[in-house]
């Protein structure tokens, strides 16, 4: 019941702190604005707000305990992360009371006025180990040897962004519950989090365009999950045996790969966005319930129901 609730209050964990130029900005002012799913969202000083969801308004304050402030905001979602600064400390996550009982995730649908409270813990960046991408363009997190339940991962690293999470790096960690990626973050190499068995939460950032094979496969306490805006493809097994009930695939998906989720064995509804049917497989997700159903949009119903790859499961595709 006590995660239940954290689920439906927090709804899954963390978009990640990212870094920020603190002696150029002592107060960081919360925008409201459209979410623009086309493209990348990477802004380093503004947290996003959208009343995109039906509800009341209600104003959401803001306790940093720095020298940085953040400015109260009046919605009803706020779908990143507020970002703040605190040297060489990292922000472990924003909680509802100042004693850091339960923590919030985002994105947050907001149904009261409240305050938000930040709690700081010193980021010991000899947790992890890197390496240059192949391009050079960014670091590649190649090593953990950390033991934390709420992990939350740097950013940057010798001032490049962190732009892979290397293969099998967290596989069989037993100890992760919340985890926060880094907001730069574009691949999720093979088996990077295979059998995390108690990450119950999961968002991954709108940079996110590809999760490779056994990606987060057994990580059978996975329950709550929102998938990257900007994900292309998601592949072998990846959420395969998770306990998530309900998935919305985004516009940008182009492959749901073999056994992408099979036995996933609460899946009750999957909420598709592209015009154009990604391709899948007949295995993509096998071993779910025979109830599964698969939402598109009205106009595209017949479009999924002839492709060749979605035919076979016409009866159980429906519109929304």
């Amino acid at each position: 019941m006590k995660r239940t609730k954290r689920l439906i209050t927090l709804l899954v964990c963390l978009f990640t702190l990212a870094s920020c130029d603190f002696l150029n900005r002592p107060t960081t002012t919360l925008t409201t604005s459209e979410p623009d799913s086309t493209s990348d969202t990477t802004n380093t000083s503004d947290t996003s707000t959208s009343s995109v969801h039906d509800g009341e308004p209600f104003w959401v304050h803001f306790k940093t305990y720095c020298l940085e402030t953040l400015d109260s905001v009046f919605t009803n979602y706020i779908e990143q992360m507020p970002l703040v600064n605190n040297f060489d400390f990292h922000l472990s996550g924003w909680y509802l009371e100042a004693t850091y009982n339960n923590i919030v995730s985002f994105p947050l649908i907001v149904t009261s006025e409240i305050t938000l409270h930040a709690k700081w813990d010193i980021l010991d960046i000899n947790d992890f180990g890197f390496e240059l991408t192949s391009d050079n363009e960014g670091y590649k997190v190649v090593s953990y040897g950390g033991n934390t339940n709420n992990l939350v991962m740097p950013n940057t690293y010798n001032g490049k962004p962190i732009l892979e999470i290397g293969e099998y790096v967290f596989a069989n960690n037993g100890v992760i519950q919340v985890l926060t990626l880094p907001v730069h973050l574009i691949r999720i190499r093979l088996a990077a989090f295979k059998n995390c068995t108690q990450l119950y939460a999961l968002a991954l950032p709108l940079t996110l365009t590809h999760l490779d094979t056994d990606a987060f496969s057994g990580c059978t306490s996975l329950e709550g999950i929102i998938l990257s805006a900007n994900l292309k493809v998601i592949g072998n097994n990846a959420f395969e045996g998770c306990k998530i009930s309900a998935i919305t695939l985004f516009s940008k998906v182009e492959e749901i790969r073999s056994r992408a989720f099979a036995d996933c064995i609460y899946l009750d509804e999957v909420k598709l966005h592209p015009s154009t049917p990604p391709l899948r497989f007949n295995n993509s997700f096998e071993s779910t319930k025979d109830t599964l159903v698969y939402k598109v949009p009205a106009d595209y119903l017949e479009i999924y129901k002839q492709n060749e790859h979605w035919s076979a499961f016409k009866d159980q595709i429906v519109s929304y």
